[in-house]
C-alpha cells in the first residue's frame, strides 16, 4: 500500500505498508500476524491531513514471493542498534550470468493496482 498527500509519496522505508493475505487463516512463515490489517490512518502516525488536502492511497495485490521480499527490504533498512541482526543480502528472483561482474539485485514482480482519492474536508 503507497500513500500519497497532495500527489506527494510518502516514500520513506517506514512508510510502506505491506499485507499479506490471510483470509484463508493464518499463514504459515509469516513474520507478523496475518489476520489484522493496519488502517491507512493508524498506519500513518504523525502524517496528518489538512483541510482540503488530497489523500491517495494505491492497494497493489502483490504475490506472497513480492510480499517476503519487501519485509526482508525493510528488515534490512531498519536493521540497527545494539540487538540488530548480522546484515545479509536479499533473496532476489533476478538471474545473472556466472561470469558477470555486477551481480543483479532487486525483485521483479508485476501485479494489479486499484487507486482511491478523497478530498479532506
Amino acid at each position: 500500500m503507497r500513500t500519497f498527500r497532495n500527489d506527494t509519496l510518502f516514500n520513506g522505508s517506514a512508510d510502506l505498508n505491506i499485507c499479506i493475505d490471510g483470509t484463508g487463516g493464518v499463514v504459515t512463515n509469516a513474520p507478523v500476524d496475518t489476520i489484522a490489517f493496519t488502517p491507512v490512518a493508524t498506519f500513518l502516525g504523525f502524517k496528518t491531513y489538512k483541510e482540503n488536502d488530497v489523500c491517495k492511497v494505491e492497494i497493489h495485490s502483490i504475490s506472497r514471493e513480492t510480499y517476503f521480499f519487501f519485509y526482508q527490504a525493510i528488515a534490512q533498512i531498519n536493521n540497527g542498534g545494539l540487538f540488530a541482526t548480522t546484515p545479509e543480502n536479499i533473496k532476489t528472483n533476478i538471474s545473472t550470468p556466472e561470469n558477470a561482474k555486477v551481480r543483479a539485485i532487486g525483485w521483479f514482480s508485476m501485479a494489479g493496482a486499484v487507486t482511491k482519492s478523497k478530498v479532506v474536508q
